[in-house]
């Protein structure tokens, strides 16, 4: 299963509860977009997000900008998400002088617009660049602040979204099917003995059933990250078919060599084949 079907399958509270916090203390915009779900990618999901929050009225943005944290204070009410991007920023552990200057120019911008100053600092990830980044737009108009700020906060949601998928591919559980399709007669091809190893050693033999598809589902142990490697014992198939040949035949033992990454969820491999050639892929 890949990880944006993981998304597509979470109930609403645990999605709600997944993504809540993506938007600073705006859950309302995990609660708008659980019902776009079945999302066709991870990115068409950030964009819906994106375009949420775009369509928004002004009081709504207006909150949603002043539930950030202004920069560089220490004794506010932080997210954890807000706390690890401002801690990357070394923004918890500026000299007395920055963090006096820092908090002069954030008073002046909310003196001025009426709500903090928000950056992404992922992209600003330095004291040198934000304090740039506020004194450049403490020269701008309020309607092109309150644009701006949505933009950023659009970006930190990009971020946090990215750092829970990541979170979330580590935690899926790595599958593995096949299939084997006989490029003669254009159908699966069944009773075809498949043995699969894992770093050399025979973790499954099975065979192909009337679609040509091996049920891999009950293996003793969960697959690991690693190298494997299905054997398809072909040859005895194409004698049962009574297909032309050469002794010995051509394929014999077809080996397809192939690894499994950490947090890619699941994996097909299947064998499209003829008595003299044979291609694979990576399926779904």
């Amino acid at each position: 299963m890949t990880v944006i079907q993981t998304i597509n399958q979470l109930s609403v509270d645990e999605f709600i509860r997944q993504f809540e916090n993506v938007f600073e203390h705006s859950p309302w915009v995990a609660q708008a977009i659980v019902n776009y779900r079945p999302f066709a990618s991870v990115e068409q999901m950030v964009n819906i997000m994106g375009d949420i929050v775009q369509q928004a009225d002004i009081e709504k943005k207006l909150v949603l900008i002043r539930s950030h944290p202004e920069l560089g204070y220490d004794k506010i009410r932080l997210t954890t998400e807000s706390q690890n991007e401002q801690n990357r920023a070394k923004l918890r552990n500026l000299t007395d002088q920055e963090r006096k200057k820092l908090i002069e120019l954030n008073e002046a911008y909310k003196n001025k617009f009426n709500f903090p100053f928000v950056v992404c600092v992922t992209n600003h990830n330095n004291y040198t660049a934000i304090i740039h980044a506020l004194e450049t737009r403490l020269q701008s108009s309020s309607e092109q602040e309150i644009d701006t700020a949505i933009n950023e906060i659009i970006q930190i949601a990009s971020y946090r979204v990215q750092n829970i998928i990541l979170n979330l591919e580590s935690n899926l559980q790595l599958s593995l099917s096949t299939h084997i399709l006989d490029l003669v007669s254009g159908s699966p091809a069944p009773n075809v003995k498949i043995v699969l190893y894992y770093n050399e050693i025979i973790i499954f033999e099975g065979k192909t059933n009337h679609d040509g598809r091996c049920n891999l589902s009950n293996l003793t142990n969960p697959l690991k990250p690693g190298s494997y490697q299905f054997a398809f014992y072909i040859a005895d198939y194409f004698k049962k078919q009574n297909y032309p040949t050469t002794n010995p035949p051509f394929l014999d033992v077809i080996r397809v060599d192939f690894g499994l990454a950490k947090g890619k969820g699941h994996y097909h491999v299947p064998l499209l084949v003829s008595p003299y050639g044979f291609s694979t892929y990576r399926g779904s």
